[in-house]
């Protein structure tokens, strides 16, 4: 079971994000919060695999949630969700090592299947840490 921490202010696409996908069924317990310092504390009492959170949010920014978070779990695997207003940030994203970045809007489907491709790449990771 892979963990999974969907951080978005906005109610109704948290929703959205975590209950149109039986996440359960496809391997995945779920946690949300709704802006970056309630995110900080779940990352700090549970262990994180894929940390999904939006830029601009009250309290503590996605840049400011992924930075604090990388620290705790350097090997976190980071997907953005964002506006089109957020471009300028792309770039000191990238520096904290986002692994994908997704456009608001989407369906919740492209999202399972990016965290899906994310799952993929980190048990090749590790079958290649194991054997090298």
């Amino acid at each position: 079971m892979h963990d999974v921490l969907i951080v978005e202010d906005e109610k109704p696409l948290r929703d959205k994000l975590t209950m149109n996908i039986d996440w359960k069924s496809q391997g995945y317990r779920i946690y949300e919060a709704g802006d970056g310092e309630e995110a900080l504390g779940i990352l700090k009492q549970q262990e994180i695999d894929i940390l999904v959170t939006d830029i601009q949010m009250p309290k503590m920014n996605g840049i400011e949630l992924v930075r604090r978070a990388k620290t705790i779990y350097p090997d976190l695997w980071v997907i953005i969700i964002s506006g089109y207003g957020d471009w300028e940030y792309t770039q000191v994203l990238n520096m904290l090592g986002v692994d994908e970045y997704l456009l608001k809007p989407f369906r919740s489907q492209r999202l399972l299947d990016i965290v899906n491709n994310i799952r993929t790449a980190s048990l090749l990771k590790s079958s290649q840490q194991l054997s090298g």
